[in-house]
């Protein structure tokens, strides 16, 4: 086989790697459409924490902050894996600017939501 052959037998890279590679970031995914009724518990719990000023979060974060917490919490089990799995994804979230609640706090505005 001549050079010419390997350049031409050579894979092609992906345009997501070679951007990777040479340090531009990927364009956002849309967030994946969660069920109402989960999407609906998620925005009360958010609703809360915003209003008591418990997290900081850009407006235009939060659709993809809700898909990520509705994908997490759609897999719990039972309600008390709802709480630990919703307080485990909002503190680490990239989409969650800052957080000045405990995890217990959290924890406790989760449970409230979901007693009403």
């Amino acid at each position: 086989m001549s050079e010419q052959d390997d350049d031409e037998a050579a894979p092609l890279l992906d345009a997501g790697l070679l951007k990777a590679l040479l340090g531009e970031e990927a364009e956002p995914a849309e967030p994946e459409p969660v069920s109402p009724q989960i999407a609906k518990a998620v925005n009360a719990v958010l609703d809360a924490l915003l209003k008591d000023e418990v997290v900081e979060l850009d407006d235009d974060r939060r659709p993809a902050l809700v898909a990520e917490l509705g994908t997490v919490v759609g897999e719990a089990r039972s309600p008390k894996d709802f709480v630990k799995r919703f307080v485990r994804t909002i503190v680490h979230s990239d989409h969650v600017e800052e957080i000045y609640g405990t995890d217990d706090q959290l924890a406790d505005y989760v449970r409230g939501a979901m007693d009403t």
